[in-house]
């Protein structure tokens, strides 16, 4: 009786440790899949960020040249006038 009752106890212990394990282990597999997903979307939320940067970085130069541009075309007609209007 002793001897069932120590075999008992030490298969009651395996199964409380193998249960630990098992969990310890699902648990590091669901930690890990969502540091993945973290990280996707913190690579996706970049790249997005990385866009819109670019976009505004394009509009603002668009808007710093549009006076020079403007001027640029000014230029360019006022030489076609003369040019047009100098003997030749």
């Amino acid at each position: 009786m002793v001897d069932n009752t120590l075999t008992l106890q030490e298969q009651t212990l395996e199964l409380a440790r193998t249960l630990f394990e098992s969990s310890a282990q699902e648990k590091s597999h669901r930690t890990q899949a969502t540091l993945e997903e973290l990280a996707n979307q913190s690579r996706s939320r970049r790249e997005e960020f990385e866009w819109l940067l670019r976009k505004s970085s394009e509009a603002y130069t668009k808007v710093l040249e549009a006076p020079s541009e403007e001027h640029r075309h000014k230029v360019e007609e006022a030489k076609a006038d003369l040019e047009e209007a100098s003997p030749s």
